[in-house]
């Protein structure tokens, strides 16, 4: 009867989308500590939230945001190309925003298989960085 029961919750659990929260930040985490940090930035603060396939969806992830200050006066242009060449060819560019009006400031969606990364550089102006993580769930 018990095995019956936690069969019938695995299923539930699989048609609606069951994700481990812990778990799931926990490899965004592995594969954030991958990655290069631009020199003289420090991390200040990181989070993480649900992401649904619409608002009426079950959650299928989490993004892990990381906030970093930059030193005063860098060139966002200057992190983004730092970014683009530590990880590039491994990740691939997917998208690029530069300029107004689309972005206050270089943004960067790289990919690596079903993982992605998002280097913002929208805060520039106050020395901010964020960087986003999804390591895109199980394959």
């Amino acid at each position: 009867m018990l095995a019956a029961a936690a069969l019938g919750v695995a299923i539930v659990g699989s048609l609606f989308g069951s994700v481990d929260r812990d778990r799931y930040v926990a490899a965004n985490e592995a594969l954030f500590a991958e990655l290069p940090t631009y020199p003289g930035a420090g991390l200040t603060s990181t989070s993480s939230s649900e992401h649904r396939d619409d608002e009426n969806s079950p959650i299928v992830g989490y993004v892990t945001l990381y906030f970093f200050d930059l030193p005063p006066g860098t060139d966002p242009h200057d992190v983004a190309a730092f970014y683009e060449r530590e990880l590039r060819p491994e990740w691939a560019l997917v998208d690029e925003l530069t300029a107004a009006p689309f972005a206050a400031g270089p943004i960067l969606n790289l990919r690596r298989g079903r993982a992605s990364v998002s280097v913002n550089l929208e805060s520039w102006r106050v020395d901010v960085l964020e960087i986003a993580i999804d390591h895109g769930g199980d394959s």
